[in-house]
């Protein structure tokens, strides 16, 4: 009978989604405002002219490569689109509506299984939320191998506190490589933060994306000035593709 092997991506296998991801990468590569993650793509550009040139771009090499795009499934010249559970338009990122729901909705945990769970669910969100390791200590610390259960006041605070974070109307801004950047580095006595913003032409400071991790139990026996400058170093790291 000889060797068999398939001549098509196989559904299921765990490699699936990364060869087909690095496959679009490939297709794609070199082409300007352009974003595909797996088989969710956005095509962009500054002018109608742009977006169009930069569409038949697109579908081209999609023909080329063998590939069709589901005309049903498309959506053309729209001022507000959901790309990756965010809202984008031409003011920045939004929270969407339905994922914000499920974390304001979701119950007090009951178990660390579920703590995990509801973790899971607001670090989706992170670059939006400032400050988010230290608020989010007390719940982290019941992730640790010999915590014993107990949903104490501090819990309770840093889960309310976070809830309402969530429904906050705050808008990442688009990042504009022609705009002046500024890098905002914090430390408290339990983690750090950074916030990278952009200095707008009427002198506003509008935020890119938030960022923050908790400190080591060694890198909490730093003298606060020492916290500060491991801020400082961490965020020039965490947002290097910006700044340089």
């Amino acid at each position: 009978m000889g060797l068999f092997q398939y001549n098509r991506l196989v559904f299921g296998i765990t490699s699936a989604p990364a060869i087909w991801q690095r496959t679009m990468d490939q297709i794609l590569e070199g082409t300007s405002g352009i974003s595909c993650i797996l088989d969710d793509m956005i095509v962009t550009g500054k002018s109608d002219a742009e977006r169009m040139a930069n569409l038949e771009e697109v579908l081209r090499r999609l023909h080329h490569h063998g590939l069709r795009a589901n005309k049903s499934k498309c959506e053309f010249f729209k001022e507000k689109i959901t790309f990756c559970g965010h809202d984008i338009n031409s003011e920045g990122l939004h929270k969407t509506t339905d994922k914000t729901a499920a974390m304001v909705n979701a119950p007090r945990p009951h178990s660390v299984a579920e703590v995990r769970s509801f973790l899971g669910l607001v670090n989706y969100y992170h670059k939006f939320l400032p400050n988010l390791a230290t608020i989010l200590h007390p719940l982290n610390q019941m992730l640790e191998s010999n915590y014993q259960w107990n949903w104490t006041d501090q819990c309770e605070e840093a889960f309310c506190k976070v809830k309402a974070m969530i429904v906050s109307d705050l808008v990442l801004t688009h990042y504009d490589p022609n705009l002046p950047l500024q890098l905002a580095c914090d430390a408290s006595p339990i983690g750090i933060g950074a916030v990278l913003s952009h200095v707008m032409t009427d002198g506003t400071e509008r935020p890119i994306a938030f960022a923050s991790r908790s400190l080591s139990k060694a890198e909490r026996n730093y003298a606060q000035i020492d916290k500060e400058a491991l801020a400082t170093v961490w965020g020039v790291k965490k947002f290097h593709n910006y700044l340089f």
